[in-house]
């Protein structure tokens, strides 16, 4: 199943997102004290409210919504907010050097010398070897230098290494994402015709099954 776009119209009325660390706290049963444990693939969850609408726009929505199969299929979606750096970055900027792990991105193909080419905040994207995208937020400000390098601080941790020259994605970044439960491809409809959808997703790490 190809992994699908959101209609682009309307935009959403608003959308909340948040970044799931699934830590694992361990008491001990003696001194009580507690031990967290942080797990490697932390997940993005969001939950997107349409405003009120009619046909065609309600029509464009129930499509994707019903053609995603319930939790089957899996579909692109970013932040709403972060669409647009507030950084400067300009430049063609591509992962420099395959194999990097953890909270830590070499990139290069920025444009030189810019103070910050990125800001705190912002979110990059990239596609993985296995046909995937990852999403990240950059958490401290970054400045290109002399050569167009740039060394970004990201969370969450990178999931799978992208390869060398990967394309960077900094504007409308997104993730692969699924319905978080089977009811969410529902919609209400009033008797003046009136549809109103609500859905939430979270982030997808795993092929969708046809």
């Amino acid at each position: 199943m190809p992994i699908l776009s959101m209609p682009s119209s309307p935009g959403f009325q608003r959308s909340r997102w948040l970044l799931q660390a699934g830590n694992t706290d361990i008491a001990s049963p003696l001194t009580r004290r507690i031990q967290t444990l942080e797990r490697p693939s932390p997940r993005w969850l969001a939950t997107f409210v349409l405003p009120p609408m009619r046909d065609p726009d309600a029509a464009n929505w129930i499509t994707f919504l019903t053609r995603l199969a319930g939790r089957t299929g899996r579909f692109y979606a970013g932040d709403p907010s972060g669409s647009t750096p507030r950084g400067t970055a300009t430049g063609t900027p591509l992962i420099a050097g395959a194999g990097q792990s953890g909270k830590a991105l070499l990139t290069d193909g920025w444009t030189a010398g810019i103070s910050p080419i990125l800001r705190a905040g912002d979110y990059i994207a990239w596609n993985t070897p296995l046909s995937w995208r990852e999403l990240h937020k950059v958490t401290a400000d970054a400045n290109s230098d002399g050569s167009g390098a740039v060394a970004l601080s990201i969370t969450p941790p990178i999931r799978e290494s992208p390869a060398n020259d990967a394309t960077l994605i900094v504007s409308g970044a997104t993730c692969v994402m699924m319905l978080a439960t089977e009811e969410d491809g529902m919609w209400d409809v009033d008797e003046a015709g009136l549809y109103e959808m609500t859905f939430s997703a979270e982030e997808a790490v795993s092929v969708s099954v046809e």
